[in-house]
């Protein structure tokens, strides 16, 4: 008669080799996801720190803060991505709110705005003005 115990230990071997694969694999994903939404995260901050609404809410300069809220989706180069950063001034601080999307491995800024601490209003980052060329 032989022993269940080396089917046991072969079963479980199997487990854990597929366990660490699907681990592997979404490792690999998200890697890839974020560093996609790099982009996104430049050009947002670009946004921030050339805004005259911004340095008159918060200050200059303005320092990003800990941490920043991301997720979103994607699949096959298309998705979307949300980025809440928490961002800090010698006047104030605040959260910038970014919603970026990807069509074909380029990432857009699709809406961008401030929520000020003190809840006194959000502003658009888009369309306020900007000492940058956009």
């Amino acid at each position: 008669m032989t022993s269940p115990k080396p089917r046991i230990v072969f079963l479980a071997a199997i487990a854990v080799c597929t366990v660490g694969a699907l681990a592997y694999l979404s490792l690999i994903e998200y890697i890839d996801f974020s560093s996609r939404r790099l982009h996104v995260f430049d050009q947002a901050m670009a946004h921030v720190n050339t805004s005259p609404q911004v340095q008159q809410v918060l200050g200059s300069p303005v320092q990003v803060g800990w941490p920043i809220q991301e997720s979103g989706t994607l699949s096959n180069k298309s998705g979307q991505a949300r980025l809440l950063i928490p961002v800090s001034g010698p006047a104030g601080k605040g959260q910038v709110i970014v919603w970026g999307r990807s069509h074909g491995g380029q990432w857009t800024i699709s809406d961008l705005e401030l929520a000020p601490q003190d809840n006194t209003r959000t502003i658009d980052l888009l369309t306020a003005p900007s000492t940058s060329s956009r």
